[in-house]
């Protein structure tokens, strides 16, 4: 949607994550307005389980490394995406707290399997 943005043809009326995105800083978030409010969409690498923990280590690191290249991380902000690195214990978190948040939303709504 980026270059729909760039070319005025798609306004950003608000944003999904818990903090105005930088690259529209004048753009309220979602939260400012329904307290509690977050969606965030999120890109990571999985693995076997049975691959080695030296091998995760390495391939987070490296990772990590690039994303904070200007000129890697400059294109993705570009793109509307907001590159962060994490540990491969941040990201299981991070995926263990979106599975649970949305299993407890399908819940309170009633949605069956």
């Amino acid at each position: 949607a980026m270059g729909l943005i760039k070319a005025g043809k798609v306004r950003v009326l608000a944003v999904t994550g818990p903090e105005r995105d930088p690259t529209f800083p004048d753009v309220p978030t979602i939260g400012e307005t329904i307290k509690g409010y977050e969606v965030i969409s999120w890109l990571g690498l999985a693995v076997p389980s049975a691959t080695p923990q030296t091998v995760v280590d390495k391939l987070s690191a490296d990772v990590r490394e690039v994303l904070r290249r200007d000129d890697i991380a400059s294109r993705l902000r570009a793109a509307g995406a907001n590159p962060q690195g994490t540990t491969p214990a941040e990201f299981r978190a991070r995926v263990a707290a979106d599975i649970d948040k949305w299993k407890r939303l399908a819940a309170k709504v009633n949605l069956n399997e």
